[in-house]
């Protein structure tokens, strides 16, 4: 993805820093009312200004959300499909939740005095680098007939997403303070984290789920160019967009 300074309109790529606890969702409503509505005369006008983002981060997590505004919508498909992402993801161990993160029911509790930080850097590049088969949480945004599978499993209807592969660049350990343990992970867009947490604490011998997660980039959008809540302004949205070719 090749990216350079947006022509003077309200259409192109940026990126700014979600918040925990806020969907992706509502961060685009955020971010396409404070262009709509700005009364700045320097700037264009973002009267009817289309948004959307270019890949979902999960509510409890923080980190680099890539918003399009504009014709630039178009180029989000791209954006979410095609580029390479990376986290810093605090795993749990010995505790699994429904949806492999902090904000699900825990469902079981596993001893994790065995594991040592020598067993977590041997098992990552044996079994998580390169092409590896993954199952994705079953509380997450994909979907069944047209439903979330979310929304299936909360309603009772216990289904899980089929596996399927996906590319991991780079994972390594940073920290190991049990029962957490910390790890960096460049990969492809698609890639579950929560789901390597999760077959990390089996793969152990025990259970884990994530317990804080950052996105640091998303393709050139790197964490020092995502702009903080308090630069969501007009003013600072649109110098910062960006042209994709």
């Amino acid at each position: 993805m090749t990216l350079r300074k947006a022509a003077h309109s309200w259409s192109g790529l940026t990126a700014v820093w979600k918040p925990p606890g806020i969907r992706s969702t509502r961060v685009v409503e955020q971010l396409r009312s404070i262009v709509r509505n700005h009364n700045i005369q320097s700037l264009p006008s973002g009267v009817g200004c289309t948004a959307g983002h270019g890949g979902t981060l999960d509510q409890f997590a923080e980190g680099v959300l890539v918003i399009g505004l504009g014709a630039a919508t178009k180029a989000l498909d791209k954006v979410q499909k095609g580029s390479t992402k990376t986290y810093i993801a605090c795993g749990h161990l010995g505790t699994s939740t429904d949806s492999d993160d902090p904000t699900g029911t825990a469902v079981d509790h596993k001893p994790y005095d065995h594991v040592t930080a020598a067993d977590v850097r041997q098992l990552l590049p044996e079994k998580f680098l390169g092409d590896i088969l993954q199952t994705p949480p079953r509380m997450s945004a994909l979907k069944k007939g047209g439903v979330r599978f979310s929304d299936l499993n909360r309603s009772g209807e216990i289904v899980t997403p089929a596996a399927r592969m996906r590319i991991v660049h780079s994972i390594e350990l940073q920290d190991f303070h049990p029962p957490y343990f910390t790890i960096h992970v460049s990969c492809a867009s698609g890639t579950y984290i929560r789901s390597i947490v999760r077959d990390i604490g089996q793969e152990l011998g025990t259970c884990a789920h994530v317990h804080s997660l950052k996105r640091l980039s998303v393709a050139d959008f790197q964490e020092d160019v995502a702009l903080r809540t308090e630069r969501w302004t007009a003013q600072d949205i649109y110098s910062s967009l960006r042209a994709w070719e």
